[in-house]
């Protein structure tokens, strides 16, 4: 005996996924690039390595520099003993060359600036996660090269939904989402998708250590199409 079922009693209801891309970090990230060029000296510490602030992370070495240096100090202190005479004998031709000794004094400063520089420490106190290979040394390292990056906190999964994705799941403010990784899982809650944006992201940081209330298209982009979640585990 057949016995006929409604079409709609086929159908069961099960949870829908979506897969992005995402990106691990950290809730303070420090990006620690060559700020006086030089040449690549060695790591004072190794990746993986828990620093504190001011801790020396890399060397470098910049003998031109220092040359500078020396040259610089040697002139600023003929500028001075002849500055001190010209008080002695002639005060206002010492007043007129007064502005002389300061820009001396200024040069100096910004070259040991430099130097001191060559030093290359930890911002704050943090985990080092990334630091320059060894097969660099004796490299001459330009401006702006990464050298390291220390982070610090909890670690932060953040992911990117295109608009299409984000049509596909529910966005009711306080809607439970959950981030699978491999061998885990993690929940957060939607936030509300408004001009209270940054707020909202606070409140959901504080109160749920996640957000997913930053609209973009894509990283790059303007904010107002899609979601940017950032999850961060209990």
């Amino acid at each position: 005996m057949l016995i006929g079922l409604p079409i709609l009693a086929c159908f069961v209801p099960v949870p829908f996924g979506v897969v992005t891309q995402g990106l691990v970090g950290a809730e303070t990230e420090h990006y620690i690039n060559v700020d006086s060029a030089g040449a690549f000296a060695g790591g004072m510490v190794q990746s993986g390595d828990e620093v504190v602030a001011r801790e020396p992370l890399v060397q470098l070495t910049n003998e031109r520099l220092q040359e500078r240096l020396m040259v610089a100090e040697a002139t600023l202190q003929a500028a001075l003993l002849r500055w001190q005479m010209l008080q002695n004998e002639d005060p206002a031709a010492a007043a007129h060359y007064q502005p002389e000794v300061t820009e001396l004094q200024q040069q100096v400063t910004e070259i040991c600036r430099r130097v001191e520089n060559l030093t290359v420490s930890a911002p704050e106190t943090g985990k080092v996660v990334q630091l320059i290979s060894e097969t660099n040394r004796g490299r001459f390292l330009d401006e702006g090269t990464r050298l390291a990056v220390v982070v610090d906190g909890r670690p932060v999964l953040r992911t990117w939904l295109n608009e299409e994705q984000l049509g596909s799941i529910e966005q009711r403010p306080g809607q439970e989402v959950t981030f699978r990784i491999p061998g885990r899982s993690m929940s957060t809650h939607a936030c509300r998708q408004d001009h209270q944006r940054r707020t909202c992201c606070r409140k959901c940081l504080s109160t749920h250590h996640s957000d997913i209330c930053q609209w973009r298209q894509n990283p790059d982009q303007s904010i107002n199409r899609a979601t940017r979640g950032t999850c961060v585990p209990d």
